[in-house]
């Protein structure tokens, strides 16, 4: 039986080590994923305010594209999660600049909100872009570096 449980574990490490992305693919990965990412903290955070019963549906949507993140890995350093942390911040300040202005989060929710009928007036949407904004570093940090018991205790927190 031992036999077999080292064939096994070898095997899965292996598997694990063909498994890196390269690094244009976790970009793209990373891109794929942030409007949903701030659709579901937008969500959350109104939900939160109005003690609505779906916050929990968001939540487990958000806990789980950053741990989708933070279970990817990057060529050719596998394991170096400061690559992870870089090419996160290349895609979310370097070329979509999420951390400039309100505006530039609230276009990527506002059709969502409509969706759900949720209405809001323009100093609500800014409140909401401004903690997105100000939550940007530690969300990035998050996905680069935490694991699902973190991620939890991350969304939980806002």
């Amino acid at each position: 039986m031992d036999n077999i449980d080292k064939i096994i574990k070898e095997s899965i490490d292996n598997m694990l080590l063909e498994m890196a992305y390269p690094r244009s693919e976790f970009i793209s990965e990373t891109k794929n994923k942030t409007n949903e990412i701030i659709r579901n903290y937008a969500l959350i955070y109104y939900a939160n305010k109005h003690n609505l019963p779906t916050v929990n549906h968001w939540r487990d949507e958000l806990i789980t594209h950053i741990t989708d993140i933070q279970d990817m890995d990057t060529k050719p350093k596998r394991g170096n999660r400061k690559m992870v942390l870089k090419a996160i911040q290349e895609v979310w300040i370097t070329q979509m600049e999420l951390n400039t202005h309100p505006l530039t989060i609230i276009h990527k929710y506002i059709a969502k909100f409509k969706q759900e009928g949720i209405i809001l007036s323009d100093e609500e949407h800014m409140e909401i872009a401004q903690s997105f904004i100000n939550h940007l570093d530690a969300l990035a940090n998050e996905m680069a570096y935490g694991n699902y018991n973190s991620a939890l205790t991350f969304v939980n927190s806002f």
